[in-house]
């Protein structure tokens, strides 16, 4: 799959988690401020919990547990063998295609939105009315504030209704609430697909209405006269989305909210179990990824981050192959699964567990053990001396074929493969390394 549809499908769980934990447990709560600061937080968690990574964390903290599985990476081998015709069409290319098509639809949808604003602003002339600082418009359009403004036409409404909708919209200003409904519009943009960020931009937009309904009552404001006014300013039309307005479609909800109990202290409890709840359950996730390259099959990428303190080691076996192909791609299996097989002239790497319990990598070839040059910190070795190295000071072993290498070595005197071995000491070799990470193909065999 690829790192974007990754990256998403767990920006996806993790906001449906929270849009559940919303619906099923605060909705109803009258508790709107927390309210507020959940839903934002639930956002803007959900799209940096995907770089959260505790694989690290558990590495240091417990032992590799289970039988490890064994990966053969095979460098060189033939392109027949490795590379096969595309018999389907690359699904998530499409895929790609499709997300992106939604998103740019909907960013069109949103400058569109935020352009219209712009032009209404341009058109608009700065007033005062009762001691409130506005935007004065014309036309039949319902009273709104965005961003820092507030916009009404004082000719649409009486003076005691004019007095209650600049109440509201003033606090609309005060409390910054153009910001929580910026970031979920942002967010439908990314996330489109998924039905829990378009539940969680209606909870954004009904709890801030929830929390300036509030503010107006505790003021002493009467709630009948206060509630017929929203529901005879709601009749007007609203310029778009993006403005904090008097709304109908939203209007039954706060009236019930307004009329409704006020949430005992005890229920706070409840924000410190679904937060809390949410947020474990998405990080033991991440734990258990580590767990599942721990104990399952190793990639490439779990081999690296575990090179230390390993040992290099002559193996003059024949190849045991632990693995096999499905869809033309190499894939681990178990060892007890094992597929033996031999594979002329390549140069392997096994990546295993020794006796004594430590990590082991042990280098073969079916032609010469020594088929390969050897470049260890910079300067051309010998096999010997790369297995004489202290295994803890390894910082990274790369394979590269000799026509790349001698992009970054040209001092390669033959075409045989290349082994660059670096250590943890040698400024040279790291520079070296650097100039490999720029333009190697063949791949990584291990890095510290």
């Amino acid at each position: 799959m690829p790192a974007l549809f990754i990256y998403l499908f767990k920006v996806n769980i993790a906001l449906v988690l929270f849009c559940l934990g919303y619906y099923l447990v605060l909705r109803h709560l009258t508790f709107y401020t927390l309210n507020r600061i959940y839903l934002v937080a639930a956002i803007l968690f959900s799209t940096v919990y995907p770089w959260i990574d505790l694989n690290d964390f558990v590495q240091q903290h417990q032992q590799l547990a289970g039988p490890v599985q064994n990966v053969i990476l095979h460098w060189e081998a033939p392109a027949k063998n490795l590379v096969k015709p595309l018999s389907r069409p690359d699904y998530w290319q499409w895929a790609a295609v499709i997300f992106w098509a939604g998103a740019l639809l909907l960013a069109v949808r949103l400058a569109m939105q935020l352009f219209s604003l712009y032009r209404l602003y341009k058109h608009s002339e700065p007033g005062r009315v009762q001691n409130y600082s506005v935007r004065l418009i014309d036309g039949d359009v319902s009273p709104f504030s965005f961003w820092r403004s507030i916009y009404v036409n004082p000719d649409m409404l009486s003076p005691s209704d004019l007095e209650k909708v600049l109440e509201h919209e003033h606090v609309h200003v005060s409390q910054w609430h153009t910001l929580d409904i910026l970031l979920a519009e942002l967010s439908t943009i990314f996330y489109w697909f998924n039905p829990g960020i378009w539940l969680m931009k209606k909870a954004v937009r009904e709890n801030v209405e929830f929390i300036t309904d509030r503010k107006i009552l505790q003021k002493g404001t009467d709630s009948k006269q206060y509630q017929y006014s929203l529901l005879s300013v709601s009749m007007s039309g609203a310029p778009n989305n993006l403005v904090n307005n008097f709304n109908i479609s939203t209007i039954k909800k706060r009236i019930i909210m307004m009329n409704a109990k006020r949430s005992s202290r005890f229920n706070l409890t409840r924000y410190m179990f679904v937060a809390p709840a949410v947020i474990l359950l998405l990080l033991a996730f991440s734990i258990s990824k580590a767990e599942i390259a721990k104990k399952g099959l190793l990639t490439l990428h779990s081999i690296t981050s575990a090179i230390k303190n390993v040992t290099i080691s002559n193996d003059d076996r024949p190849i045991i192959h632990p693995a096999a192909k499905q869809g033309g791609k190499m894939i681990a299996i178990p060892a007890k699964a094992r597929v033996e097989t031999k594979v002329k002239g390549a140069d392997t790497l096994y990546a295993g567990k020794s006796k004594d319990g430590k990590k082991s990598f042990f280098m073969t070839s079916d032609t010469n053990p020594d088929s390969i040059n050897y470049i260890i910190n910079g300067v051309i070795g010998t096999r010997a001396e790369l297995k004489a190295i202290d295994p803890a000071t390894i910082y990274s072993l790369d394979m590269m074929s000799a026509k790349d290498a001698k992009k970054v070595y040209p001092e390669l005197i033959n075409n045989k493969l290349v082994m660059f071995a670096t250590t943890d000491d040698s400024e040279t070799g790291k520079a070296l390394k650097e100039k490999i990470d720029k333009t190697m193909r063949s791949g990584v065999l291990a890095r510290a």
